[in-house]
């Protein structure tokens, strides 16, 4: 095509196109000014202190240099005594190896980083450079070293992650290529997950200094090695002995070396000294008078209470065994924390793994349940690190163990003492409706629970004794024996004095047999059975009352009466038997605490059934539960310092009675009522009652 150019000539398309730079020619041109030339592997590409992030495969090349002298595998070098493994310990090692891998010529300080390991390289000169150290990874542990310790002259920190699992493998952990062990779990369920990477901690020092003892007269002398790597040829010199000049070393044991000694010169003693080698030889150091401290962070840490920091020997083998697991606190060891996830850890013992965790505050959730009371007003939760927590229920705060329970597991307030002699119960049962022919009832039957089910004997061991000052012969008060010793007691409002019936006592309608006869039936008094009182003739209605003791609940009362000479209409009434200043034994009645009423009972709501006699009775179970069952009214509990005033461990509750004993319980929701009705002037206006897993509680 043609085209214009810039003087607007026309030219040819294609050769503009050659001409121009703005396009890549279609065959690469060769550039001289390149060169490639090859280089040495075994050159460290890290330099001295230097912290260096490298790929895994520039890593590997720097390990096998540091370690292994340029081999790859010590296994494929099986003469190369200078070899250590990438998981081995340098400190178990035999003392050539390590005595070559600390030389200076070969021990080069620096930090050598992956994201699977790092490994530190500290000389005791030259250690500060390491300003903080961590994989190449997120969240990766961050370590800082601040102290090797006064006579360190070479350390190495090997950090790496325990819970990290081998790229293409579900099961080899990095720590196992890495460390040789495995660290997938913490000593006990008790503990979280490890929090932090593995460090390994080897320190060393260039000269070897022990006590020895037994230096023995003979020519050699043998003297304790204190576990400590002398060899044959070594020349020690001594400190603190009589023992002269420098001596070779020509035995060796596990526990003791030999020397030669003049002995003629008289120049061996029994004293304690010290053994220097006249050549110190690199050693490690697995005790030292001065600590190894550094400075950890981890973000799985910050907001944490307190950790705890372990470590793992050396010579461990069993990491599934949780006494591997030493708290670094009984080596020697500490942990102090800065906040936010910082701490300071300081372990006099090296030589070894150290890995921290911290422990699953159970108290943080539900206040440790179902070990402690779910509510912490009323119990204490008190961490114990790695082990379970410990609960008290809270004294200071009213709060007590209820009976059966462990300690700080299920709480009730502290109780009054609910006095069982002052609880007995006066029943009074009447008719509401006007009775032309007289109330005759046939027996009556109690029971302790609303339906009728259970029943409650009370010519048996329900009724309650008379106080020692009332007159049991007072007119109107029947009694028989209870088989017991007991006298059961029934007041009536008059009984027809007919020859025929005057052997039938009140006491009999509780005859408990549950087969209601006519012929003993009670007849009462009035033939024109009036609840109004009009006159002197109509003075109110006919009444039967009974006593129950305590702790004795009576909740439904199934009634028996004669047809045509029956009440469709009942009241119940329950009050306390005594009071302060009242008697139902001597009609000087207390007030009721409930009035039950049943108006007009009709055929549904009862049984009939034909007495040998030839009568029918008919028989109504009336149920007689305060309060509204199903219901909780709240308010403030009632509670009072006690009477020399004081408050707090001493503070009495008014509106506690809990179920503490077998005998000082709230029987029933009447008895709980009637407790509030006595408490009106400390001001209770409700009540709570709880009967639930055996355990009853009555709250004011």
């Amino acid at each position: 095509p043609q085209v214009t150019d810039a003087l607007g000539a026309y030219v040819n398309g294609y050769d503009v196109l050659a001409q121009s730079h703005m396009w890549y020619p279609w065959q690469v041109q060769r550039d001289t000014a390149v060169r490639l030339s090859r280089v040495c592997r075994g050159i460290a590409a890290c330099p001295d202190l230097t912290t260096c992030v490298l790929t895994d495969a520039r890593f590997v090349d720097e390990m096998a240099l540091w370690r292994r002298g340029g081999t790859s595998d010590c296994n494929a070098c099986p003469d190369c005594t200078m070899c250590v493994s990438d998981a081995e310990f340098i400190s178990l090692r035999q003392i050539e190896s390590m005595e070559h891998l600390l030389t200076a010529e070969h021990f080069r300080p620096k930090v050598l980083v992956s994201a699977d390991r790092v490994e530190a390289l500290l000389s005791g000169h030259k250690w500060e450079f390491a300003t903080e150290i961590f994989r190449n990874a997120p969240l990766a542990t961050r370590v800082k070293v601040t102290s090797l310790g006064e006579s360190i002259t070479h350390a190495v920190v090997t950090i790496v992650d325990p819970l990290a699992v081998r790229a293409g493998s579900d099961q080899m952990y990095t720590s196992d290529m890495n460390l040789g062990r495995t660290f997938a779990q913490a000593p006990s369920a008790m503990w979280q997950s490890w929090k932090t990477d593995v460090i390994r901690v080897e320190r060393f020092t260039s000269g070897i200094s022990r006590e020895v003892r037994g230096v023995s007269m003979s020519n050699p002398a043998v003297l304790t090695s204190d576990g400590h790597g002398f060899m044959v040829g070594d020349f020690l010199s001594f400190e603190e002995m009589t023992i002269t000049g420098e001596h070779m070393v020509t035995a060796v044991t596990a526990d003791s070396f030999t020397i030669a000694v003049d002995n003629s010169a008289g120049a061996v003693t029994d004293m304690v000294g010290r053994a220097m080698l006249a050549q110190p030889r690199a050693a490690s150091v697995s005790n030292a008078a001065d600590p190894f401290v550094f400075e950890i962070y981890s973000s799985a840490l910050v907001g944490s209470a307190s950790i705890q920091c372990f470590m793992v020997a050396a010579s461990a083998s069993n990491l599934f065994d949780a006494a591997t697991y030493q708290p670094i606190e009984a080596t020697g060891g500490s942990v102090t924390s800065h906040g936010d996830g910082r701490y300071t850890v300081s372990v006099m013992a090296t030589g070894a793994d150290f890995i921290c965790t911290e422990d699953h505050y159970e108290c943080a959730t539900n206040n440790g349940a179902p070990v402690c009371d779910a509510d912490p007003v009323r119990a204490e939760c008190v961490e114990n690190m790695g082990a379970a927590p410990t609960c008290r229920c809270r004294d200071e705060n009213g709060y007590v163990a209820l009976p059966g329970s462990v300690e700080g597991a299920t709480c009730g307030l502290k109780s009054d003492l609910y006095e069982t002699h002052a609880t007995a119960v006066h029943y009074r049962l009447s008719h509401a409706d006007r009775l032309d022919y007289g109330w005759r009832v046939a027996e009556i039957r109690l029971f302790e629970d609303s339906a009728c089910t259970t029943a409650v004997e009370y010519s048996g061991t329900a009724c309650a004794a008379a106080p020692a000052e009332v007159d049991t012969t007072a007119p109107g008060l029947y009694s028989a024996p209870d088989g017991t010793g007991t006298e059961c007691f029934v007041r009536t409002r008059g009984t027809y004095p007919s020859a025929a019936v005057r052997d039938t006592k009140p006491y009999k309608v509780f005859n408990e047999q549950a087969n209601a006869e006519p012929s003993e039936a009670w007849w009462s008094e009035c033939l024109n059975c009036n609840p109004e009182p009009l006159d002197e003739t109509h003075g109110g209605a006919a009444y039967i009352e009974w006593f129950v003791a305590a702790p004795q609940r009576v909740q439904c009362i199934e009634l028996s009466q004669v047809q045509h000479h029956h009440s469709d209409s009942i009241v119940v009434e329950v009050g306390p038997a005594t009071g302060s200043d009242c008697s139902a034994w001597t009609q000087n009645y207390c007030p009721h605490t409930q009035r039950f009423t049943f108006p007009g009972l009709t055929t549904a709501d009862r049984t009939s059934f034909e007495a040998a006699t030839g009568e029918t009775i008919v028989q109504n179970k009336l149920s007689i539960v305060c309060g509204t069952v199903d219901t909780q009214i709240f308010g403030e509990l009632l509670s009072a310092p006690v009477p020399d005033g004081t408050t707090g461990d001493g503070a009495r509750h008014f509106g506690s009675y809990a179920h503490l004993t077998d005998t000082n319980f709230v029987p029933s929701a009447c008895h709980c009522q009637q407790l509030c009705v006595d408490h009106i002037s400390a001001g209770c206006r409700s009540y709570k009652y709880y009967d639930l897993g055996g355990v009853k509680h009555c709250y004011l």
